[in-house]
């Protein structure tokens, strides 16, 4: 009686240990085929994705079949790290070199703005123009390029209070070709702080901005005001952007006339200026850039 207890109860710790071990192998073979499973979905997802650079300022995924639409309005293939290169910096961080006229650098919280990166950013002084060459003038077409600073924007500005912002092209014989212009006015007709862009500039508020391309800016902060020169078809094209602290492109106006021909008459990038500020106190400005692309 005793062996055929000892007997069944070899038989049923054996039975359990195969159990166990068809358990454990079963879950295996389920963890593993899930992790397969898994990395399949998102392999696949990503075979139906492109990375892209979109407006020079934020990288995304977008399907395959959108791509076209998205580089025919200047957006790049690959990352924005991978798609441009440095070439100018100013962050105010150690000094103000590079800018001209009415700078001050001041430490962040200066008037109760934090600066937009770092520990110091700058306050250009309504009582000049202040103005930079960045890395020096270019005659030579380096491929698409762009400019990219950061502006203090505040809808409490008084009425008919702004600016006016340039970014502008030399020429293929190294003289000056065309400035893209950002215009900035707290506008009387509406009382709505205005933010729209031409080729010109009358070295004065622009009262007419709300009958333009425009956005309003409803809220204070730091706006990135982007210039991003690419080649249209053979013709210089410009977008200029305004983009908020997130990355969001909010507003976008392209500039581009069939007088400028890249192989016979564009070269690179110029100057930024300021033709007049006449802000209380002046603005405050940080992170200076110029980008050149490899496409």
């Amino acid at each position: 009686m005793k062996k055929l207890f000892y007997f069944l109860g070899g038989i049923a710790i054996f039975a359990a240990l195969t159990i166990s071990c068809e358990k454990s192998s079963i879950d295996e073979m389920q963890e593993e085929s899930s992790i397969s499973t898994n990395e399949n979905i998102t392999e696949a997802s990503k075979g139906n994705k492109v990375t892209i650079c979109h407006k020079g300022k934020k990288t995304l995924s977008v399907s395959a079949n959108a791509v076209d639409a998205h580089l025919a309005h200047g957006d790049y293939l690959g990352s924005c790290d991978e798609a441009c290169s440095l070439q100018y910096y100013q962050g105010f961080e150690t000094d103000t070199s590079g800018w001209y006229g009415q700078v001050t650098r001041v430490a962040t919280g200066t008037n109760g703005i934090a600066s937009s990166e770092g520990s110091y950013h700058a306050i250009f002084d309504a009582s000049s123009a202040p103005f930079t060459r960045f890395e020096g003038y270019s005659a030579v077409w380096p491929g698409s390029w762009k400019i990219e600073t950061d502006i203090y924007l505040d809808p409490s500005w008084g009425t008919s209070q702004g600016f006016d912002y340039s970014v502008a092209a030399s020429g293929s014989d190294g003289g000056h070709q065309r400035d893209f212009i950002f215009h900035v006015n707290n506008d009387a007709s509406t009382g709505k702080l205005l933010v729209a862009g031409s080729n010109n500039t009358n070295f004065a508020p622009r009262e007419d901005l709300e009958n333009l391309n425009h956005y309003e800016v409803t809220a204070a902060g730091w706006y990135t005001f982007q210039h991003y020169f690419y080649d249209n078809g053979g013709v210089l094209a410009v977008d200029l952007n305004l983009i908020d602290s997130n990355g969001n492109v909010l507003f976008t106006e392209t500039r581009s006339t069939p007088l400028d021909v890249i192989a016979t008459e564009i070269g690179g990038n110029r100057y930024g200026w300021f033709t007049f500020i006449n802000v209380a106190g002046g603005i405050a400005v940080d992170e200076t850039k110029h980008f050149i692309c490899s496409n």
